[in-house]
């Protein structure tokens, strides 16, 4: 079930689904507010049953240079990489350890690693404060964590 702020892209990405003959519906969502992100999860569940994966793909950055990164700029960043994130893993996570267990993966670009160049701090401390967050959830039996980290990640 896709979600986005930007509805043209996420009933694109419903289409796609669609047209491999997969099913699933998009829902507008600002992955920074909590609300949206456990409506998406349960709105899930209804619909299909137990949460079997959840896929964080969702994530925004902007190469910024140390000195340049303002508190809204930081503040925007956590919002949607890290809470949305977290929260989404969170309450997915509640319908896997009810099912007995399920999959999550994270996917964020190499960025996160911080590497000069290549993304700025805030969005490296973000990204690995949330692959250090989902380390928790793998104490769920039967949940699993992946991490993925392109080099590349574009629309």
């Amino acid at each position: 079930m896709p979600a986005d702020v930007d509805e043209h892209a996420g009933r694109a990405a419903a289409g796609e689904i669609k047209g491999q003959r997969g099913a699933a519906s998009f829902i507008p969502a600002d992955l920074a507010d909590v609300a949206p992100v456990r409506s998406l999860i349960d709105r899930s569940v209804e619909t299909w049953g137990p949460i079997a994966g959840l896929v964080n793909y969702a994530a925004i950055t902007r190469s910024l240079d140390f000195f340049d990164v303002d508190p809204d700029g930081w503040r925007r960043l956590f919002d949607v990489n890290a809470r949305g994130s977290f929260f989404a893993m969170q309450h997915a996570a509640r319908s896997m350890r009810a099912a007995g267990g399920g999959s999550i993966v994270n996917i964020a670009n190499i960025a996160g690693k911080g590497w000069a160049g290549a993304s700025n701090i805030a969005y490296a401390n973000v990204i690995s404060g949330v692959h250090r967050a989902s380390d928790g959830v793998v104490t769920f039996r039967g949940t699993d964590i992946t991490r993925m980290k392109p080099h590349t990640i574009s629309r």
